[in-house]
């Protein structure tokens, strides 16, 4: 497992709550997971963002409702040429087939049609499959206690540390955990350094998605552009774009700071309080020993090279 440092969490948390009683080195450390995914010289990786921008682990709920009332996916989008943030809907599911390549010869804005090829098929608009989406957990008040002590239970933390997390759990309000059961996006990335220029990656044409969603109409598959979408059915399968002559180099995005408090804000109708705060800390310290993630409840392993 690789574990990367955000600094434009840091910041968040900064701005967020400066007083937090936390070495961020080793907080933002741990909290970060990174999934790689190889099916080409390039070695795209596939970074599954938890819904703290980047950080925070996988804070990830299925609440169709909650996303019909109140719209999560601006406070957290990062989609741009490279990187693709989508809300997900745990009331639909997709259980089709989902080949390991596709060619999509039209692909742009809107729908497209594709097919099943090869991996070695040649073209410019191939498409490889990178995951599913999975159903977000069921998150509520015991859930987390619940998480808590399997994690205590397993020995990935102390006795002490579990009977402080427990206690921030007991005094966040009910309307905080409403609020972490409308997180339900996520954010995949991948890119390829432009060779030989800095600061540069390489990205498909303007208006060609690099990530994909897709589902049978048999006998081909409807695919769209998962960049900004919404309410993605759980179990479709997602795809990204073989790179090829016509990429074109752009500069780097930088992740944008993400609003955690504004959201939280809008979200409540108040502020977070400190220990709200602390309690968002400790899941995500607390959740990533090991490659596996507490806040899922169960040991997720580092999808590397799957």
């Amino acid at each position: 497992m690789t574990t990367l440092r955000d600094p434009l969490v840091a910041e968040a948390l900064d701005r967020l709550f400066p007083s937090v009683d936390s070495d961020p080195e080793e907080t933002l450390a741990r909290a970060r997971t990174t999934a790689e995914r190889v099916r080409q010289s390039r070695t795209p990786r596939a970074r599954r963002a938890g819904l703290l921008a980047f950080a925070l682990l996988t804070l990830l709920a299925g609440a169709a409702v909650a996303a019909i009332r109140f719209d999560v996916l601006p406070w957290f989008d990062q989609s741009n040429r490279s990187s693709a943030s989508f809300s997900i809907d745990s009331s639909r599911s997709y259980k089709g087939p989902a080949p390991e390549t596709l060619a999509c010869l039209g692909a742009g804005a809107g729908s497209f049609s594709c097919s099943p090829a090869s991996f070695f098929a040649k073209g410019r608009r191939t498409y490889l499959f990178a995951e599913r989406v999975e159903a977000p957990p069921r998150v509520s008040r015991q859930f987390y206690f619940d998480a808590v002590g399997r994690t205590e239970r397993k020995g990935q933390i102390s006795h002490a540390t579990a009977e402080r997390v427990r206690k921030d759990i007991a005094e966040s309000g009910d309307d905080f955990f409403s609020a972490l059961a409308m997180m339900n996006v996520e954010t995949l990335s991948g890119g390829e350094q432009a060779p030989g220029r800095r600061g540069y990656e390489l990205v498909p044409p303007e208006g060609v998605p690099m990530w994909i969603a897709c589902e049978s109409v048999a006998p081909r598959f409807r695919c769209r552009g998962l960049a900004s979408s919404r309410n993605v059915a759980v179990g479709t399968p997602l795809y990204f774009l073989r790179s090829s002559q016509d990429w074109v180099a752009v500069p780097s995005h930088a992740q944008r700071l993400p609003n955690i408090s504004g959201f939280f804000r809008a979200a409540m109708g108040r502020d977070l309080r400190p220990v709200e705060v602390r309690l968002l800390i400790d899941l995500a310290t607390t959740g990533s020993d090991s490659g596996s993630t507490g806040v899922r409840g169960e040991p997720v392993p580092s999808k590397t090279s799957p």
